[in-house]
């Protein structure tokens, strides 16, 4: 079991790899670990600073085998199907593709600001800085 209870983190890796390694987990609603697997199906999600409702969650993943098993398996295929790295890397790349699509003209200044470049970092300061 993975109890990951973070304040302000921005999403929780931990909670991915407790989840694709079949852990059952039990999370907070701040911050995006409430993002980072299924409420009900592969965590229990408790509220911020609620030791009452952890202790409730972690209570009812041990008393209840069935529900801990079901979460883990449910846990690993939901991470393998959404968060394999060549499907995390085809999403942002048609994310990018998306968006250039969208704005032309500021794709363009990016991809001439890339070919112009230069392997000296102390040039690229004095560049930026005439902006």
């Amino acid at each position: 079991m993975c109890l990951c209870f973070p304040r302000r983190e921005g999403f929780p890796n931990a909670v991915l790899v407790a989840t694709a390694t079949e852990l059952a987990v039990v999370s907070t609603l701040a911050t995006g670990a409430r993002y980072a697997v299924v409420p009900e199906v592969n965590r229990l999600l408790v509220p911020p600073g609620n030791p009452p409702a952890v202790e409730e969650a972690v209570l009812k993943l041990l008393r209840d085998t069935r529900l801990g098993s079901c979460m883990r398996q449910a846990g690993r295929k939901w991470a393998v199907e959404y968060f394999e790295q060549s499907r995390v890397l085809e999403t942002n790349v048609k994310s990018y593709r998306r968006r250039a699509a969208a704005e032309p003209m500021r794709a363009s200044a990016v991809w001439e600001a890339i070919a112009t470049q230069t392997a000296d970092p102390c040039a690229m300061d004095a560049r930026d800085s005439q902006r």
